[in-house]
């Protein structure tokens, strides 16, 4: 278990955000496959991919806007992750966002500050067989103090 402890003085900043990167690379996500690898039906008529499928390309994120970092985790240093689900759209828009992991029991509010970051996210659309698909992902968003 973490010692949170503080060993310097408590940072005198409201927030503190983390750099943003031009491009993520794919590591930043995992993927979750359907049980028999097929695409989803979906409330907007359409068909959601997961990236693995056979011909399923993952979206590039182009802009990722960096979540603000919680005033009271700065404070006693807590760092980590949390693990966000979405469906990245063919159109650029970014829909379904759901928690699949908290961070310190949503005590902080991580969650809430990594799901308005990645409302703010840009990305090429991926693919499916080469068109543009809405492509369902599972996202890890860091939280670290530099």
């Amino acid at each position: 278990m973490p010692d949170y402890t503080p060993e310097e003085p408590e940072p005198k900043i409201a927030q503190v955000s983390l750099p943003e990167p031009n491009q993520i690379s794919t590591d930043e996500w995992d993927v979750a496959l359907p049980a028999d690898g097929s695409a989803e039906m979906e409330s907007r008529g359409g068909h959601v991919f997961r990236h693995g499928n056979d011909g399923v390309t993952a979206p590039i994120i182009t802009y990722r806007a960096s979540p603000m970092y919680p005033v009271e985790a700065v404070k006693i240093k807590l760092q980590g992750y949390v693990i966000l689900e979405a469906i990245l759209r063919k159109d650029g828009s970014i829909d379904k966002i759901k928690v699949l992991q908290q961070m310190a029991g949503g005590k902080y509010g991580f969650e809430r500050e990594a799901i308005a970051a990645l409302e703010k996210w840009e990305f090429t659309p991926g693919t499916h067989y080469g068109k543009p698909a809405d492509i369902r992902m599972t996202l890890k968003i860091s939280f670290v103090i530099y």
